[in-house]
C-alpha cells in the first residue's frame, strides 16, 4: 500500500508534458472562442445582426478557419 501514492505521482509526472500541452491547447481554443465571439458580435451589431455567444461562435465557419490558420 505504501507504493501506491508513489506510483500515482510517477504516473502523473510521466504524463505531465502532454497534460500541459493539451491544457494550453484547450485554453487557447477557449480564449479564441471568447475573444472571437466578442469581435464577431460587434461586427454583427454594426450591420444590424444579432450578437452571438461563444458556444454559438464555435459553430461558425469563421471560428474554424481562424483556428486552423493559427
Amino acid at each position: 500500500m505504501a507504493g501506491a501514492p508513489r506510483g500515482l505521482v510517477l504516473r502523473v509526472y510521466e504524463h505531465s508534458l502532454s497534460t500541459a500541452l493539451l491544457s494550453l491547447f484547450a485554453l487557447s481554443l477557449l480564449l479564441h472562442a471568447w475573444g472571437g465571439a466578442r469581435a464577431y458580435s460587434e461586427e454583427q451589431e454594426e450591420h444590424g445582426g444579432q450578437p452571438v455567444s461563444a458556444p454559438e461562435y464555435v459553430t461558425t465557419s469563421r471560428f474554424w478557419e481562424e483556428a486552423f490558420q493559427n
